[in-house]
C-alpha cells in the first residue's frame, strides 16, 4: 500500500484570496469562472472529458458516481453509478459519449487505495442523459489503477491504456475482449497517476514523487521503444492532471496541493512553467486534480477540476465543495 498523502504537507501561510464566482458559462473572462459547484463539502472530482455536443462528464472520487455538466447552463446531473465500488478515478472517451472509467476502493482521507480492488467500466450516455454502465475487466492485479488514456481504435475495439500508481506500471486493456497486460513497467513511473498520448510518445505524471515526464511509445503496441525522459522533478512542485496543447508544444498541469494550473513548454529543452492562474493561498482553483484543454474556433479554453482543498486546506484551513472552473486563455 502506498500513502499518498506523505508528500502533501501544505505551507502556513498569512493570506486567503476568496474566490467569488456564479456559475454557468461566459463568452470570454481572462480570470477564473465558476462552471459549476457541488454543493456539498467533502466531494471530490477525479477526473473530465469533453462530450459531443462540447459538455462536460466528470468522475467522483468521494462516490462512484459520474455526471454530466452543462456548461451553458452551469447545472449537473448523475448519470450512471458503478457498483461493487466505493471510489471513481480515471475517465476516458472512447466513442461518441462511450467511455470507460476506472473504479475501486480508496481510503480518500489517507489516499491509500486497496489494492486488487480495481476494475474498468464501460458508461454509455445517451442525448437524454441516460447512462448505462457495464463492466469491462476486473484487473485484480492492479495496485491503485488510476489514469486512463484511449490510446489507438482497431478495427471492433478500442485500446486504452490505465496508469498503476503501485506497481508503476502503465497496463493496456483491449474494452471489447476485456484481456489486459502489462505494456511498460519501470521505476521512473512509480506512483504514475495522470497519462496522455500524443506524437508518439506517452506523457505522464508521478505525483507522489514529484515528476512529470514522458515515454516514446510504439503506435501499434504500446509498448516503450525508448527510455524515459524526466521533463520536470521539481520537488517543490506537485504535478496531478493535466492537458496537453492541440499541436503538443504545451502542458497545462493542476498542481493538486498548491491550488494552481500552470504551463509547461515542452519544446523548449528548460521546460520552464508559467503560471495560468491561482497560487497556494488562493481559494479560486482549491485543490486542482484534472485538466481538459478546448479548442473552439480560435478561442481555447481550461476546464479545472478540484477536489475543494479537501487534501490540504488552504492556508491549512479553507476547504470548499468540488467544483468545475474555466480559465479562457
Amino acid at each position: 500500500m502506498i500513502n499518498f498523502l506523505c508528500i502533501l504537507g501544505a505551507a502556513t501561510l498569512p493570506l486567503l484570496t476568496l474566490a467569488t464566482n456564479k456559475p454557468g458559462y461566459r463568452p470570454y473572462d481572462p480570470e477564473v469562472y465558476t462552471v459549476y459547484q457541488f454543493p456539498e463539502n467533502g466531494s471530490w472530482i477525479a477526473n473530465i472529458a469533453t462530450r459531443p455536443n462540447n459538455d462536460l462528464v466528470i468522475t467522483r472520487t468521494d462516490v462512484p458516481e459520474v455526471w454530466a455538466i452543462k456548461v451553458d447552463e452551469g447545472t449537473a446531473e448523475l448519470v450512471a453509478t458503478i457498483p461493487d465500488a466505493n471510489n471513481l478515478i480515471g475517465l476516458s472517451a472512447i466513442d461518441d459519449d462511450v467511455y470507460v472509467v476506472i473504479a475501486g476502493n480508496l481510503d480518500t482521507a489517507t489516499l491509500t487505495p486497496e489494492a486488487g480492488s480495481f476494475s474498468a467500466w464501460k458508461v454509455n450516455l445517451d442525448s437524454n442523459n441516460d447512462g448505462s454502465a457495464s463492466l469491462i475487466a476486473a484487473i485484480p492485479e492492479g495496485q491503485f489503477l488510476h489514469g486512463v488514456e484511449t490510446f489507438q481504435k482497431r478495427k471492433n475495439s478500442t485500446l486504452v491504456l490505465i496508469a498503476d500508481a503501485g506497481q508503476g506500471a502503465i497496463y493496456k486493456l483491449d474494452t471489447v475482449s476485456g484481456n489486459y497486460s502489462i505494456a511498460i513497467k519501470n521505476e521512473s513511473l512509480a506512483g504514475v497517476n495522470n497519462i496522455h498520448a500524443q506524437n508518439e510518445y506517452l506523457y505522464f505524471t508521478a505525483t507522489q514523487n514529484k515528476i512529470f515526464g514522458r515515454v516514446p511509445v510504439d503506435l501499434e503496441e504500446a509498448t516503450a521503444t525508448g527510455p524515459i525522459e524526466i521533463i520536470s522533478d521539481d520537488q517543490k512542485f506537485v504535478p496531478d492532471g493535466f492537458a496537453l496543447s492541440t499541436n503538443g508544444s504545451l502542458a497545462y498541469m493542476a498542481t493538486f496541493i498548491e491550488n494552481s494550473v500552470v504551463a509547461i513548454d515542452l519544446d523548449d529543452e528548460d521546460h520552464p512553467k508559467t503560471t495560468i492562474q491561482g497560487d497556494l493561498n488562493s481559494t479560486s482553483i482549491a485543490g486542482p486534480t484534472a485538466v481538459l484543454y478546448m479548442k473552439k474556433g480560435h478561442d481555447s479554453t481550461l476546464y479545472v477540476t478540484t477536489n475543494g482543498g479537501q487534501t490540504a486546506p488552504v492556508n491549512g484551513e479553507f476547504s470548499e465543495p468540488a467544483k468545475i472552473v474555466g480559465i479562457d486563455l
